[in-house]
């Protein structure tokens, strides 16, 4: 992004985004990206520190028990296997940026599950509509949280209140990307076509080339250092 700043004489931009992904939150981040990256490294650290401390309030807000709260906190805090590449790699910001926000999102659902709130529920829908302009993972959060609705003791006229609010970001989203690109989410078709799940299948689970990148990035790696 920034050197595509550069060669075309422009310094910032308010919206850019993919063709083939509709993610222009995702961008703006990009082109804030310090040239120092060890400075950047810190930043993402961060967020996913606050994500730990997030994980710790909304299991206390589930459970009652600071303990079980502490050990899910830590837990995901030491598992690695699931963020190493979203914390070494910089573009791969956006996962740990999903947590982050999701979470929040999560736990403003939470707040709201009994009395709904106008500025709760507003509140909601911005920070989940602005984590799926980073990257689609936004979803992610959005089957969790119609867990907690469902397991909620709460009317079923509640009940589908807040699931209607709790999707409704994603349904702005791909039509937001609809306008954008003339289809609802063009790299899911994408991936989901057979001939591209043989490709991806074939480069995923290729241990007979020890040497292939890709097999080494995927989760059929071997477990070792």
């Amino acid at each position: 992004t920034k050197l595509y700043n550069l060669t075309n004489d422009q310094h910032f931009f308010l919206f850019e985004t993919d063709t083939s992904r509709f993610r222009p939150l995702y961008w703006f981040i990009v082109q804030l990206i310090p040239e120092n990256y060890h400075l950047w490294k810190l930043i993402v650290l961060f967020v996913y520190f606050g994500s730990a401390v997030l994980i710790f309030i909304l299991c206390n807000k589930l459970t009652s028990n600071s303990k079980v709260s502490t050990l899910a906190s830590i837990l995901f805090t030491l598992n690695y296997s699931l963020s190493i590449k979203a914390l070494s790699w910089g573009v791969f910001f956006g996962h740990i940026f999903n947590i982050f926000l999701g979470l929040i999102g999560t736990i403003i659902l939470i707040n709201n599950i009994k009395h709904l709130s106008k500025f709760k529920t507003s509140i909601f829908l911005l920070v989940n509509f602005a984590n799926f302009l980073i990257t689609e993972g936004a979803a992610i959060y959005l089957i969790i949280n119609l867990l907690i609705i469902f397991f909620h003791k709460i009317s079923l006229l509640n009940k589908f209140k807040l699931t209607v609010i709790n999707f409704l970001p994603m349904i702005i989203f791909f039509v937001c990307t609809f306008l954008s690109s003339g289809e609802f989410n063009k790299i899911l078709k994408e991936r989901v076509m057979q001939p591209n799940k043989d490709h991806y299948s074939k480069i995923f689970t290729n241990d007979t080339s020890r040497e292939d990148l890709y097999f080494y990035r995927s989760p059929y790696a071997p477990r070792d250092f």
